[in-house]
């Protein structure tokens, strides 16, 4: 079985670096500009304060969780750097692919965000294949990231890679397009392919396919309703994930750490889940102001009867109220922000908290309630860069319930 998994690893991993040199090799010999842009920021932040939930700190420094954000202090960091490579192959084939350069506790890692081709058919239909975003709601496809897109300070919780709620990446292939509807229009994304691991944050490179034991291939569908306004412009949208099996590890306490690849398995049993995603959003962006909510509910079912519930869900929320203004000619932004994980009972369940250790060893950590609510301003100094300055309060969550955040962010 161990070998089966690293000879089908490496074969989708040898697809997608075929890819990157075919567009690539192609892309010198027709002598077309490979195009580089990115984005980045340098943050400083203070914590203070009790916590705002000891009961939640306590669980989860208890069961595995990192200390480092219970922890009050000042940090001044350099995230990393997200590097775009864009060439375009012809009038309709373009390959995309993004490079994130990230720094945590003073190590530096790399990591392939997307890489994919797309071939532009019409304006109603493109096709896409390789390694792309899951396209599930607003947030995962426009502001997933810390970077001068977003006007607020924190990544949304609903959307971070580190917690793994919603499927970050999928590889496999994509449909969308838009249809006009007079001054309106109708906008569709449909991806089919493998988009969870046996740990909700593992790359998606791990990711089988034809084995039963592993996860099957998952549908991401998203329609998005857009209508320009005399003042703005409204979008209304809708986003559903569909991932039949989940092939993981029930371990039956958090803290519990287990060994995967003994016969029998040492600390954890088989575990198969299905699960669905629904993520409505609106966004309403006046001259004047923007008004923008995105809801999550993740439903887990139990499909061998293995684990302690049938069930598990949870809801996660992110609503912002942001007012536009000018102040010597340059836009500024101040913003209201509200930010809820609420899973049900407490319980997030046995698969969202696995985390990987090590080589064929898993821990369930314990994965806690959160709301937060953030009042902050975005000023653009200049064309490609944006200073945020925030104040957060936890209400629920291991956090301090104070944080002074300053952030410049800058695109490329």
């Amino acid at each position: 079985m161990k070998t089966m998994k690293i000879i089908k690893t490496i074969k989708w991993g040898y697809c997608l670096g075929l890819l990157v040199l075919i567009a690539t090799t192609q892309s010198w010999a027709q002598d077309s500009k490979l195009k580089i842009s990115g984005f980045s920021n340098i943050t400083f932040s203070s914590a203070f304060g009790d916590a705002a939930s000891e009961e939640q700190r306590a669980r989860h420094l208890l069961n595995g969780g990192d200390p480092e954000i219970t922890r009050e202090g000042t940090d001044f960091s350099f995230p990393g750097l997200n590097l775009f490579l864009n060439s375009q192959l012809s009038d309709q084939l373009t390959f995309q692919s993004e490079v994130r350069f990230e720094v945590k506790k003073n190590d530096l890692s790399t990591s392939i965000e997307q890489t994919y081709l797309k071939y532009a058919f019409s304006e109603k239909f493109n096709l896409t294949t390789g390694l792309f975003i899951t396209p599930l709601g607003y947030l995962a496809r426009n502001q997933r990231d810390l970077d001068y897109l977003n006007y607020s300070f924190k990544v949304r919780d609903m959307i971070n890679e580190d917690f793994g709620f919603t499927p970050f990446q999928t590889l496999g292939f994509q449909i969308n397009g838009t249809f006009e509807a007079g001054s309106s229009a109708i906008r569709y994304w449909l991806a089919y392919g493998g988009s969870r691991n046996i740990t909700p944050t593992g790359f998606i490179f791990e990711t089988q396919f034809g084995d039963d034991k592993h996860s099957s291939a998952s549908l991401t569908a998203n329609l998005e309703y857009y209508k320009p306004m005399d003042n703005g412009e409204l979008i209304l949208g809708f986003g559903l994930t569909s991932s039949p099996r989940i092939g993981s590890y029930y371990i039956a306490t958090a803290g519990g750490v287990a060994q995967i690849e003994t016969d029998p398995l040492i600390g954890a049993t088989e575990m198969e889940l299905s699960e669905i995603i629904i993520a409505p959003y609106v966004k309403y962006d006046a001259d004047k102001f923007q008004i923008f909510i995105e809801y999550h509910k993740n439903t887990l079912t139990d499909e061998l009867g293995n684990t302690a519930n049938k069930t598990y869900s949870f809801d996660t929320f992110s609503g912002q109220l942001l007012y536009k203004t000018k102040i010597k000619e340059k836009s500024v932004y101040p913003y209201v922000r509200y930010d809820r994980v609420d899973f049900s009972n407490d319980d997030p369940g046995p698969y969202y908290g696995l985390v990987s250790v090590e080589d064929d060893v898993l821990m369930r950590t314990h994965t806690a309630n959160r709301e937060q609510i953030m009042f902050g301003m975005a000023l653009d100094l200049f064309s490609s860069n944006r200073i945020k300055i925030e104040y957060a309060y936890f209400l629920n969550g291991p956090e301090p319930q104070n944080g002074i955040n300053i952030a410049t962010a800058f695109a490329f």
